[in-house]
């Protein structure tokens, strides 16, 4: 029941119960066996289960299939004693259906003598961070952050004007340490004459995201005096790395020299840049480039001197000139030929670089294909059958739609659409098991790709259940292409020696004169007339939804 805790162990005192219940990282204890025991609050948040839903279940329930062996694998070896303790990355699947990337570390839990008393189990949620468009994003707030505070004093404040954050810039400059200032409100520092200007100035900035607005004011030195200062207040409420009101100082007072304020503006972006985890490349008006760090000739497989003469990189960094248009970041992913042979793809972020009375461009480079290829194998499993490799029924219906949009187009012609149910396959299945059944619909299936067209859709639409869609083909042609399918597709199957007197019976129904949906649906009728008069027959439907 929500709020109440079952206690796996019986023996946790109160405090380690009041810290499971109201630990921020989602925890749960699970029998020896991996069924679950107890969850805390915070992990069923994340799956979106109720609290009830959880006891007796296993581990494996919340679990992706494809990272069902791997976590098994892991919590096999915890339970055999090869350890004591585990952390794997694994895909939970959320109540709602999507996919959740975790960090699952696990410990086995001993009686005082050493017998295995239960498991111990911490998530962490790794969604978030193993996204490369969002590392990017992060990547171009910080610098966003960073040139905000590119002053000479930089404080921060929250939504009630109490500073936060305070840059050692402003001891310098004012001689207050950070932490005699933090807490308290930034108008504390400011000249009375000028607060109702550097209050407007707030509200103007906070008026909408990412605002700004600046002034002059005075601001008290430590000790004794003022100091006129050039404010500016930047709203960065809403910016996750931020969370405040950025207000930058500039002394207008002292007039420091422009030479020591880009020196270590340079250093401060190369300390940065050196550090980040992206490729970074600032290229000049001319196509000319100048900083880069490390972590780009990594990603691109070639030293910094063949970056500036490889035509491979040459290639790229033309390509990011030509995509900049005006001030907006541009985002997209490239392939790229690695020199190692291999085939990358790379996320590729740009912006426009003003530099003087000119402008170049900012580009920043992900390595992302391990997490593309992850994309496309998921793509292809949801839309293909797994034992034959051909178009599953979300595909092929799919393609049915595909192929009435084409027909709409044209004037004339006719589409056809076969469904097949194979004759005589369960007793392979009963005689020689399961193995054996599902190596012959393989090979049905591969047959039935050679005899029909490269332009046709075959599909296995479940057990031993088959669909093809034959574009341009008229009712005599269609019926040329079943007839075809019975004489090569079902002779001499076999497999070890063994020959299976198998075939098929088979629907057709063409479109039009009836709908796309209704055509499979009259050939699926067809197939079970076919079946009912004894298996290895085909019935096709007329205009009339009568059979011929």
């Amino acid at each position: 029941m929500e709020g109440e805790t079952v206690d796996p162990s019986g023996t946790l005192d109160e405090d380690t119960r009041l810290f499971f219940e109201q630990s921020p990282l989602p925890q749960a204890f699970t029998d020896f066996d991996g069924n679950f025991t107890e969850v805390n609050r915070t992990l069923t948040q994340l799956l979106g289960h109720d609290r009830d839903w959880f006891p007796g279940r296993e581990v494996f329930s919340v679990m992706h299939p494809l990272d069902d062996p791997t976590l098994r694998g892991e919590l096999d070896r915890l339970r055999n004693g090869d350890t004591d303790t585990i952390s794997v990355e694994v895909i939970a699947v959320h109540s709602e259906g999507r996919s959740l990337q975790l960090l699952v570390d696990a410990a086995l839990i001993r009686e005082p003598d050493g017998t295995p008393r239960h498991i111990a189990l911490v998530a962490h949620d790794l969604t978030a961070l193993r996204s490369a468009e969002e590392r990017l994003a992060g990547q171009e707030r910080l610098y966003r952050a960073l040139s905000n505070r590119a002053a000479d004093a930089a404080l921060v404040t929250d939504s009630d004007q109490l500073m936060i954050f305070a840059s050692p810039k402003l001891t310098e400059m004012l001689g207050h340490t950070p932490a005699n200032v933090l807490g308290t409100a930034v108008t504390e520092l400011v000249h009375p004459e000028e607060r109702s200007a550097v209050q407007r100035v707030i509200a103007t900035a906070t008026e909408e995201a990412n605002g700004t607005d600046r002034c002059v004011a005075r601001m008290h030195v430590a000790g004794d005096g003022w100091c006129w200062v050039e404010m500016t207040v930047i709203n960065s409420l809403g910016d996750p790395d931020i969370g405040g009101l950025v207000v930058n100082l500039r002394d207008i007072n002292a007039g420091r020299e422009a030479e020591q304020a880009l020196r270590e503006s340079v250093a401060r972006y190369r300390t940065i840049v050196e550090t980040a985890q992206e490729g970074i490349a600032a290229i000049d008006a001319s196509g000319n480039v100048g900083l880069v760090n490390d972590r780009l000739t990594d990603i691109l497989g070639m030293s910094l001197d063949e970056l500036h003469t490889s035509a491979r990189a040459r290639a790229l960094i033309e390509h990011a000139r030509q995509t900049v248009k005006g001030d907006a970041v541009v985002r997209e992913q490239v392939s790229y030929d690695h020199p190692d042979g291999s085939q990358r793809t790379l996320s590729v972020s740009c912006s426009a670089l003003p530099n003087g009375t000119s402008t170049g461009v900012l580009m920043m480079v992900s390595d992302i294909t391990a997490a593309h290829m992850l994309q496309e194998k998921l793509q292809h499993q949801a839309l293909h059958d797994q034992l034959t490799g051909l178009p599953n029924r979300y595909l092929f219906e799919d393609r049915l739609e595909m192929a009435a949009a084409r027909q709409g187009r044209q004037k004339g012609g006719s589409t056809a659409v076969m469904y097949l149910d194979l004759d005589r396959f369960k007793p392979v299945n009963d005689t020689y098991g399961h193995a054996v059944g599902d190596q012959l619909l393989t090979e049905v299936g591969r047959r039935l790709v050679r005899v029909v067209r490269t332009s046709d859709t075959v599909a296995r639409l479940g057990g031993d259940e088959f669909a093809i869609i034959c574009e341009g083909l008229d009712e005599d042609g269609a019926r040329q292409v079943a007839a075809r399918i019975q004489s090569e597709v079902f002779t001499d199957l076999g497999h070890d020696g063994k020959s299976f007197e198998v075939n098929a019976s088979i629907g057709i129904a063409m479109f039009p004169p009836h709908e796309p949906a209704r055509a499979l649906s009259l050939a699926d009728t067809a197939m079970y007339q076919a079946k009912r008069f004894g298996g290895g027959e085909v019935i096709m439907f007329g205009t009339d939804d009568q059979p011929l």
